[in-house]
């Protein structure tokens, strides 16, 4: 009897530890899961807006590349509105410019030719294309000048680009989101668009 007893008496205590432990493993395992949950999630978010990152990036290195010797600007912009809308908005805004010549117009790529005051022409290039998940529009837009050797322009293409974009008032439609750097756009940072 007395060897019952103290089974007993060291069983219980034993059995209301092992209880807590395995409600405190049970608690763990449930803020554990809620860690994780929230984990997936932010990988997931990271994943989506690398794939839209990349998905731009694409539409920077599928144009010509300009010749080495003339200024030339390459440009990203994603915007909020759907293409067909972004197409007619910068086909006006080409329009209402006087030293802008529009060329040839499709649905994906509007081409012109801006001729600044002194005479010097710059090819410009709009391609769109949708978004897949937004039902925006990845805009890339590239200007060439046409003269040789003329690297340093202050900016120049990139203002081209710019005031098309400012003209037509796309800088100001929702989710409006510009992308670029010096090495694609000569003269980026310390471009003055008047």
């Amino acid at each position: 009897m007395t060897g019952q007893r103290s089974s007993r008496h060291i069983f219980l205590p034993l059995c209301s530890l092992l209880a807590s432990a395995t409600t405190g493993i049970c608690a763990a395992e449930s803020r554990r899961s809620a860690d994780r949950e929230t984990e997936i999630r932010m990988a997931l978010r990271t994943l989506v807006a690398a794939c839209v990152l990349l998905s731009g990036v694409r539409f920077l290195t599928t144009a010509q590349p300009p010749e080495i010797s003339n200024s030339f600007c390459k440009m990203f912009w994603l915007l909020g509105v759907p293409c067909d809308q972004v197409n007619v908005a910068l086909v006006s805004g080409l329009k209402g410019k006087q030293s802008y010549k529009l060329g040839p117009v499709t649905p994906a790529q509007i081409l012109a030719n801006h001729t600044s005051a002194v005479g010097q022409v710059e090819y410009l290039n709009f391609t769109l294309a949708p978004t897949a998940m937004t039902m925006g529009c990845h805009v890339a837009g590239s200007s060439v000048s046409s003269l040789s050797f003329s690297l340093f322009d202050n900016g120049t293409n990139y203002c081209n680009l710019y005031k098309v974009l400012k003209g037509s008032g796309l800088t100001k439609t929702p989710g409006f989101m510009e992308f670029s750097n010096e090495w694609l756009c000569l003269g980026y940072g310390v471009s003055v668009c008047k």
